[in-house]
This record gives structure tokens, sequence and C-alpha cells, in this order.
């Protein structure tokens, strides 16, 4: 990180460090996953460093069909390219993706540009119509589509 002071630097690794340590998936996780798993191509898509490969390797894989990880792609998900490219290696068709995840701009809004199916994942309250709580939810949500 050249642009950073020393301290800050500093900073920065340690709150990694102590972030890293913290990593763990939520309660029902895993096991919803491994649900969505025998219907659905469950990808794992995250804006990712380095240094998070690792626990996110060890509590996902397995658990999903793949990942990715944006230090290892070509573009970033705030750029419109990254859910082009999702489309290509994944999907022939827009209707097929569902989107979900915590981060309104690029795990909601920016899919819906994109022509994706998106959820907003609110584990602390629902704000928005097109929204979930929990991962439980959103299962209930896609059987009640079936």
């Amino acid at each position: 990180i050249p642009f950073l002071s020393k301290q800050k630097k500093e900073q920065f690794i340690a709150s990694v460090e102590k972030d890293l340590g913290n990593i763990k998936p939520y309660d029902e996780t895993l096991s919803i996953l491994d649900y969505l798993k025998d219907k659905y191509t469950v990808i794992v898509d995250s804006n990712l460093i380095p240094p998070y490969d690792q626990p996110i390797q060890e509590n996902f894989w397995g658990i999903v069909d793949d990942m990715v990880l944006s230090f290892q792609e070509m573009f970033k998900k705030w750029d419109k390219e990254h859910y082009k490219m999702l489309k290509k290696r994944f999907w022939k068709d827009w209707n097929e993706i569902l989107f979900v995840g915590d981060n309104y701009k690029n795990d909601y809004e920016l899919p819906k540009r994109s022509w994706m199916n998106a959820l907003h994942l609110q584990r602390d309250r629902k704000t928005h119509v097109e929204s979930v709580e929990t991962l439980e939810e959103l299962l209930n949500l896609l059987k009640l589509a079936k």
C-alpha cells in the first residue's frame, strides 16, 4: 500500500490481522448454501484482498461451486465489466442469475443495472423492498417461487 504512511500501513495490517481471526460464516450459512448447491449454481463473489483468501477458501470451498475473488480477476465489483464477465463465465442468460449480498451498491444496485436479479441481504433490518434479512428468508422465497 504505497500511498499510506508507515503508521497507517501498520494500523491497516493490524486491522486486517484482527479481522482475519474473526472470519466465520453466520450460523445458517453453510447448511443453506449446501442445500442450494444441490439445486442451483452457487458462486461466492467478493472484493477481497489476498490475506482474506485462505479463510474464505477454508470456510466455503466444497460448499459452493466456484469463487470469484476480485484480487484474482481483472475487474472489481463496482466495474460494470465485472458483471459481464460473470455472465459469460457462468451463465448464458441474465435471468438465471440471482445476486445476493450485503453491499447495497455492489451486490444489489450494480447487478440490477446489469439486468440481473438481485436481493440486498440486510441482517440488521430490511429497508428495501427487494431485500432479505437472512439466508433462511432467501431459501423460503426460492421455495415459494417454484
